[in-house]
């Protein structure tokens, strides 16, 4: 069980981080490119001969959506830091009431 939380775990980082990744890979995409892109509309931005400017400003106003993700994640990462942390002290409680039991037979 514990991998499966583990993989959960990333899974949910990953999730929440992807759209500001997409921001700042496409800004620096831009940079490269030596394109200007913002969120109020597509600008002209020719690679190899194709116009990339409207996929840009898509990925870049994509970003706005880790407002949304961030805060989700920290939510359920503080309830999942509650359930680990009674799942913990259950264990706790559980062994010491079997020392307890061993020490008395």
């Amino acid at each position: 069980m514990s991998r499966v939380r583990r993989i959960l775990r990333w899974i949910a980082l990953v999730l929440a981080l992807l759209p500001i990744a997409v921001a700042v890979m496409t800004a620096g995409l831009a940079t490269l490119t030596g394109c200007d892109v913002s969120e109020i509309g597509p600008e002209v931005c020719t690679v190899l001969g194709v116009d990339i400017g409207g996929t840009l400003s898509g990925l870049l106003a994509g970003g706005w959506l880790g407002l949304v993700t961030i805060p989700f994640v920290m939510i359920a990462a503080a309830l999942w830091l509650l359930v680990e942390s009674l799942a913990l002290f259950g264990r706790r409680r559980k062994a010491r009431r079997l020392a307890r039991r061993t020490e008395r037979a």
